[in-house]
């Protein structure tokens, strides 16, 4: 399931040896959320933007967004799914590596992003960018 040149150091995700790119993380997301079992056990278990978690004070322009946050020195990430106004469900990936303006304006780009998904403006599907439609 893991993409090409996908490289899992160590179980606690701090290795700097760790390699994944957004397509290969959309792919775990994706299949992860559309799993009959646990799909729903996994949506539930991430914050919800706006609402709680580490996306409480983030995402709070009424996107619909369940997503996991990460953050190291210099590092920003967020990968989940969001609900588009049309009601499509889309599972993004957005990695940061070396982003400029500090921690506070490269948050907000990426909320930006996201919320730019929600809006229906962005493409439903596109390996580049690490979208991907959860429903056919």
């Amino acid at each position: 399931m893991l993409g090409q040149g996908t490289v899992i150091a160590d179980g606690s995700g701090l290795s700097p040896r760790h390699r994944i790119s957004p397509r290969s993380l959309v792919q775990v997301i994706r299949t992860a959320a559309t799993d009959f079992d646990s799909g729903p056990e996994f949506l539930a278990s991430l914050p919800h933007g706006g609402l709680d978690g580490t996306l409480e004070d983030r995402i709070k322009n009424g996107a619909k967004v369940r997503a996991k946050t990460g953050h190291l020195r210099h590092v920003a990430a967020l990968s989940g799914v969001v609900r588009s106004d049309s009601g499509r469900r889309i599972a993004f990936s957005v990695l940061v590596n070396g982003g400029r303006g500090g921690r506070v304006a490269v948050d907000n780009a990426i909320d930006a992003f996201v919320s730019q998904i929600a809006s229906d403006s962005a493409p439903a599907s596109s390996e580049d960018a690490g979208l991907a439609r959860l429903e056919p």
